[in-house]
């Protein structure tokens, strides 16, 4: 292999695929098309912001012995930050800003709602609306978390009335010790009553990854989805039609002329979709961080020198598989259409554009035993996820040799294109 030739290729082959405008299209244009469309489509700016549920309220309550539970629970609604309170006097206009989803949820309070909670139970009526099933769905469960906890805390407050009414009435009784218990009657008393009221003392925490709760980390989860998916086509594409568009050209005929070797041939095709590929990298990256997508690297942190290395690997692992696309392919045309075509499949199929809980059972075990996700995981788990290098030491080792076997693979099929055309060395 000689340094001159292969930068003479590659700098012949720069030159040409960046004349070329559909290669400038795949390779960049179309890319940053969909980090855009996700940003502003799919992923919109108030996505991770806290959502505002519009609540419409209907209050006939009538109060009971100068206590208004109506009163008591619009308040209650308006000290909610996630709710926007409306009121209404008319249950027609509610009923109707319901079914045309300008509320997100109704709530028509009963005369005897008062009554209902100082002497036993009361009846709530509450509606949920949406402009799609998803939608009310989401409504539904924040109304039932709000009337759940809400009914807790009327509970809590009648059970303390009726501890003082005890008191009030036992006399001497609620001083009684009981040994058992370890506790008076009273103390007794109290206890059973908040137990009733609130028989289970549930701690809840969510438990979900940092970085997919706020927009930024999902933006940037989709720019390195964005850059696996045009190193996969693209790669794809640049290693299918590396030997046969210089036939159809005319130039591998000047090349062997010219004492060209394979290697030579090899390696300056590669740089040159290397260098073209690390160009569209850059700007989806300059893209991504424009519109708000958290992509964090430190060049000072040895581990985070795994995302250039991982993405060089992609690459590989992508025109080699793209050699191995070429054994199937006669002409160029149909080589860059496979090679686009499968490249998109994937994407969507092996957890690199859609995340992987969206997919099926089936697909999920693609994506688990595909190499570029591997590599892809591991890039994002270090500029979105800011896990723990440490832990993606196995999935790099699987990256490697996953690499060198598909390189491997990928020469023996580059020797045997070559060979349909001419004898080089």
């Amino acid at each position: 292999m000689r340094s001159k030739r292969v930068r003479a290729i590659a700098v012949a082959d720069l030159k040409s695929l960046w004349r070329e405008r559909i290669v400038l299209f795949w390779t960049v244009i179309w890319p940053i098309l969909w980090v855009l469309l996700v940003a502003y489509v799919f992923v919109p700016p108030q996505v991770g912001g806290a959502r505002a549920f519009v609540v419409g309220v209907m209050n006939l309550d009538e109060g009971f012995e100068g206590f208004s539970g109506g009163e008591t629970l619009v308040s209650a609604l308006t000290n909610v930050t996630e709710f926007k309170v409306r009121t209404y006097n008319s249950t027609r206009e509610l009923y109707e800003d319901l079914e045309k989803a300008r509320l997100d949820i109704g709530v028509v309070i009963p005369r005897d709602f008062s009554k209902g909670l100082v002497l036993g139970t009361a009846d709530i009526y509450v509606y949920v609306s949406g402009d799609d099933p998803r939608e009310a769905q989401i409504n539904r469960g924040f109304a039932q978390a709000f009337f759940y906890h809400f009914s807790r805390e009327v509970a809590r407050r009648k059970a303390e009335i009726y501890h003082k009414y005890f008191e009030a009435y036992a006399g001497n009784a609620s001083a009684i010790y009981v040994s058992k218990v370890n506790a008076t009657m009273s103390e007794m008393v109290s206890e059973t009553l908040m137990g009733l009221a609130n028989p289970l003392n549930v701690v809840l925490e969510e438990k979900v990854p940092n970085s997919l709760v706020d927009r930024p980390s999902i933006m940037g989860w989709y720019v390195i989805g964005a850059i696996g998916m045009t190193m996969l086509y693209s790669g794809f594409s640049f290693g299918a039609t590396a030997v046969i568009v210089e036939k159809e050209r005319g130039r591998l005929d000047r090349m062997i002329a010219a004492r060209t070797t394979a290697s030579d041939l090899f390696f300056g095709k590669t740089a040159a979709a290397g260098a073209t590929l690390l160009a569209a990298s850059l700007a989806i990256i300059a893209v991504g961080k424009a519109i708000g997508a958290k992509i964090s690297w430190d060049p000072l942190n040895p581990w985070h020198w795994l995302v250039p290395l991982n993405l060089f690997l992609v690459f590989l692992m992508t025109m080699s598989m793209g050699f191995l696309i070429s054994l199937a392919s006669k002409t160029s045309r149909s080589a860059s259409f496979l090679g686009i075509t499968l490249g998109l499949l994937l994407s969507f199929i092996t957890g690199i554009w859609v995340p992987k809980w969206m997919l099926s059972q089936e697909l999920r075990a693609l994506a688990d035993v595909f190499p570029v996700t591997w590599a892809i995981d591991t890039i994002r788990g270090i500029v979105v996820f800011n896990v723990d290098s440490s832990e993606l030491v196995n999935t790099q080792v699987g990256v490697v040799v996953a690499t060198i076997v598909l390189v491997a693979l990928g020469l023996l099929s580059y020797r045997k294109t070559i060979s349909r055309y001419v004898e080089i060395a």
